[in-house]
């Protein structure tokens, strides 16, 4: 194939590489690999790589544990590859199966990226994708890319947040960013932390946040 001339590569993949978690740590690494190895082959350094990050399933009737883990693994790919994009899935999840029968909204997603990039058309390519946490006065403030009309999906309060990846916290959504009270500095914010995630964190056109794991850092004027 590598003969060839494509646009962009599409890529939604992962599932049988999150089963183990030696398999779930090797894997931002594997696809730098990966990417740069597809790019020499079509011998274009800026090829567009779009990655889908897992969807939601519960761990009832699959292993799934990992889930979590392995989504903010592929957002940690994501930003170390330059020229590559991520579609959020999940919020359209099937509970009981694996491979989820709405492949249309991954697919309207995954344009948004070919769209903007390639293609250039003024559009939002993204939901929120978070670009750091700082600790000030009581408050972890959690920032974001794409976080215009910074929103919930449902209209209801924020859900998804934890400070130790177990335990809902409260969060509220002040003008672009996450605001968490909280009186001592976690070491970590975990978000959309769950096999079965009911996250509910968008933007001005309902594209969702990812699932990630974000280091908590002081805010140093």
């Amino acid at each position: 194939l590598m003969k060839l001339p494509v646009r962009g590569i599409l890529w939604y993949q992962g599932e049988s590489n999150s089963q183990e978690i030696e398999r779930v740590n090797e894997y931002p690494a594997l696809m730098k690999m990966m990417v740069e190895d597809y790019r020499k082959g079509w011998n274009d350094a800026k090829l567009p790589f779009y990655v889908i990050q897992l969807s939601s399933i519960d761990t009832l009737k699959y292993k799934s544990q990992y889930w979590p883990l392995f989504r903010s693994n592929q957002l940690l790919a994501f930003k170390e590859i330059k020229n590559t994009g991520i579609v959020v899935t999940t919020d359209i999840g099937d509970k009981d199966n694996v491979h989820p029968r709405d492949k249309l909204t991954v697919a309207e997603r995954l344009s948004r990226w070919a769209l903007h990039d390639v293609f250039k058309r003024n559009i939002i390519e993204s939901g929120p994708i978070p670009s750091k946490a700082v600790f000030k006065n009581n408050s972890v403030i959690v920032k974001f890319k794409f976080a215009e009309g910074l929103n919930t999906s449902d209209r209801k309060t924020v859900r998804g947040f934890s400070l130790n990846g177990t335990d809902q916290i409260d969060a509220s959504i002040v003008g672009k960013n996450i605001q968490i009270k909280t009186n001592l500095k976690p070491e970590l914010i975990h978000y959309s932390y769950k096999p079965y995630s009911d996250a509910n964190l968008v933007n001005i056109d309902g594209l969702p946040a990812p699932s990630f794991i974000l280091n908590v850092k002081n805010n140093i004027p």
